[in-house]
C-alpha cells in the first residue's frame, strides 16, 4: 500500500474550512434548495468575495512557475493556460454536496477555455457593486468554495502531501473525521484505513 505524507493544519486548507464553517452557518438562515440560489444578501457577498480571493491566490501560487518571469500580474485566464493541462484534476473535478443535494464542477468551463460564469460574477461584484451586487447568489457562493476545495487540493499534492486533516464537512459524502485526495479524475476520495485501496491515492 502507498505511503501516505499528512498534512495538517496547513493555512491555505484551514482558510478553506473557515469559509466552510461560514457556509454552514449560513444554511441555518438560509436553505440551501434550487429555490434559493439566487439568493443574495450582504453576508453571501462577504463570503464570495473572500472565497474567490483565496481561489485567485492559490491559482497564482500554482501557475506561477510555469509562465515566463516577467509576467508579474497574472490573471486567471494566465492561470488557466499554465495550469489547464498540467492539472487536469482542476477542469475534471466534481464536488459532492450531500447534505443540499448538489454536484458542482466548478471548473468544467476550462475544457471549453472559458472562466467560470461564477469567477465573472465575481469579478463584476468586487468592482462594480452596485450594479452588480445581487451577483453575490448562494449558486456562485457554492460554486466558488467547490472551486476553493479543488485549488486547495491540487496546491496541497504539488506540496507532496497526500492527506490533509481536518477534513471538510460538508464537501463530500463521508462527514465524520476522514481524509481526502482526489484521484486520476478529480474526485475526492476517502482516505480513512478501510476505505483505502490497495493502490493508495
Amino acid at each position: 500500500m502507498t505511503t501516505l505524507k499528512v498534512v495538517e493544519n496547513d493555512r491555505h486548507w484551514m482558510y478553506f474550512l473557515s469559509l466552510e464553517e461560514d457556509i454552514i452557518r449560513l444554511s441555518r438562515n438560509i436553505e440551501f434548495s434550487e429555490r434559493n440560489m439566487d439568493v443574495f444578501s450582504i453576508e453571501t457577498t462577504r463570503i464570495f468575495l473572500a472565497t474567490c480571493s483565496e481561489v485567485d491566490v492559490l491559482l497564482k501560487t500554482l501557475a506561477a512557475p510555469h509562465v515566463a518571469k516577467e509576467r508579474k500580474n497574472l490573471n486567471i485566464g494566465d492561470c488557466r493556460a499554465a495550469l489547464e493541462d498540467r492539472y487536469p484534476i482542476i477542469k475534471e473535478a466534481i464536488v459532492p454536496i450531500p447534505r443540499f443535494q448538489l454536484r458542482l464542477s466548478p471548473f468544467a468551463s476550462w475544457t471549453e477555455k472559458k472562466q467560470p460564469a461564477w469567477w465573472d460574477d465575481h469579478t463584476l461584484v468586487k468592482h462594480q457593486r452596485y450594479d452588480y451586487y445581487a451577483k453575490a447568489t448562494v449558486r456562485n457562493l457554492l460554486s466558488a468554495l467547490a472551486g476553493l476545495l479543488v485549488v486547495a487540493l491540487a496546491y496541497i499534492q504539488e506540496t507532496g502531501w497526500h492527506v490533509v486533516r481536518p477534513a471538510p464537512t460538508v464537501m463530500h459524502p463521508y462527514w465524520k473525521q476522514a481524509s481526502y485526495c482526489l484521484d486520476a479524475h478529480g474526485h475526492l476520495i476517502d482516505l480513512r484505513p478501510e476505505h483505502l485501496r490497495p493502490e493508495g491515492c
